[in-house]
């Protein structure tokens, strides 16, 4: 189940999506679930909402958002991150700023910006 749950956040983390989309994205990264699973999930979890048929993780203040895509870019066991590519992890409309960027790695204490990168603590 995590990564089902890693997958479908990967995905909404780019925007909402339907219940087929997502299916069809799980599928295409290799997540042996059933459809009837998906849809489960979905509907169980506390953290993805479903408004006018699209899912899309619940409604977070920006700094939330800018956290949880900080926490989703350095799973890998990464130890930096171009600040540019934080928005793959991000919604497309999603206006980030540097300075907003540096308040999340400042108050989180977890991650601190050094010229364009992001650094994990």
């Amino acid at each position: 189940m995590s990564r089902l749950y890693e997958v479908v956040h990967g995905i909404l983390a780019k925007g909402p999506r339907t219940t087929e989309e997502l299916i069809a994205e799980c599928r295409r990264s290799g997540l042996p679930c059933r459809p009837e699973t998906v849809r489960l999930f979905l509907q169980l979890s506390r953290e993805i909402e479903q408004r006018d048929g699209l899912w899309s993780r619940q409604g977070r203040t920006k700094q939330a958002r800018i956290f949880g895509a900080l926490q989703e870019a350095f799973t890998s066991g990464a130890t930096y991150l171009p600040t540019e590519k934080l928005g793959e992890f991000l919604d497309k409309d999603e206006n980030v700023t540097p300075t907003d960027i540096a308040a999340v790695c400042e108050e989180s204490g977890q991650y601190r910006m050094q010229g364009r990168f992001i650094l994990r603590t």
